[in-house]
């Protein structure tokens, strides 16, 4: 059973479930590939299942997650979704789970993430939206920000809820607005377009208008991961880590003149220099601690 959706809603079109006004019981994870799993991976998804009985867990891999926006998003999202450059994968991850709470409610975690206990020891019965606060990362464009960078590799969110709503139109925003100049490419570029930075930036002016918890992540018994190194994931995940990729985040737009094309393709390339650079430097790095054992 479903409700009308309600009106004026320029993001989906798709009904309000039944469990507006709470958190819905699904867990929702991002994957490139559902049907090749690390064995790291799955046997953390397994426990987050374990942990939480009578919870429903969706796994979306690319291709789940396009239908999902292909068929609930709007024509403005449907085409942000596909303007964000394939290779980024986690910059359409960032999209979709915004999406993908903002229609059904519920909680997300990335692939590599966990909880030590359950949520419904975590989730309070009028829990509408979660803001966790994950104490230790504070970028330049964050500095003024209470607490630094808002996590989003956990969310949880009841349907329509009108945080998730600025935080889509602000990163649709973005994501039509792209410059590489400005935004960056590689991993900075996903942050600061679809990623924590845009997440941060797009919550902290509103935060005071709408229903929220603020919780600290360590505090509650969140891990950012249960992998035995914090960037162990960055060799599971199927695909050149974004870390390493110069490419534009965002594609030219289908509409664009010659003229525009051009230009996103030299913002692009004056962008590349300065990160080509840091991923030189960071194998040299990498290189230097292996052989030091």
């Amino acid at each position: 059973m479903t409700r009308p959706n309600p009106d004026h809603d320029d993001l989906t079109h798709a009904p309000l479930p039944d469990s507006a006004g709470g958190i819905s019981r699904k867990i929702f994870h991002c994957v490139p590939d559902a049907g090749h799993l690390p064995e790291a991976i799955q046997r953390n998804l397994r426990q987050l299942q374990a942990q939480n009985p009578g919870w429903e867990q969706c796994i979306m891999d690319d291709r789940l997650q396009a239908e999902f926006i292909q068929a609930w998003g709007s024509p403005r999202v449907r085409a942000a979704y596909q303007r964000l450059h394939p290779a980024y994968g986690p910059a359409r991850a960032d999209l979709f789970r915004y999406f993908a709470l903002y229609v059904m409610g519920g909680v997300y975690f990335d692939q590599k993430s966990g909880l030590q206990g359950s949520l419904d020891a975590l989730l309070r019965p009028d829990d509408q939206f979660l803001l966790g606060d994950g104490g230790d990362t504070v970028h330049p464009e964050l500095a003024r920000t209470v607490g630094g960078e808002y996590i989003q590799w956990f969310l949880a969110a009841s349907p329509r809820h009108p945080l998730l709503a600025a935080v889509l139109h602000g990163v649709l925003q973005r994501i039509e607005h792209y410059s590489p100049l400005r935004e960056g490419v590689g991993k900075m570029g996903v942050l600061r377009v679809t990623g924590p930075i845009a997440y941060t930036q797009a919550l902290a002016p509103v935060l005071s208008l709408h229903p929220h918890r603020a919780i600290v992540a360590k505090q509650v018994g969140l891990l950012y991961t249960t992998l035995e190194r914090e960037t162990s994931h960055m060799s599971l995940a199927g695909r050149r880590h974004y870390s390493e990729l110069t490419a534009p985040v965002v594609r030219a737009d289908p509409a664009w003149s010659s003229g525009r094309r051009l230009q996103l393709l030299a913002q692009t390339l004056l962008a590349a220099v300065p990160e080509r650079l840091r991923i030189l430097n960071r194998r040299r790095v990498a290189r230097r601690r292996q052989a030091l054992g």
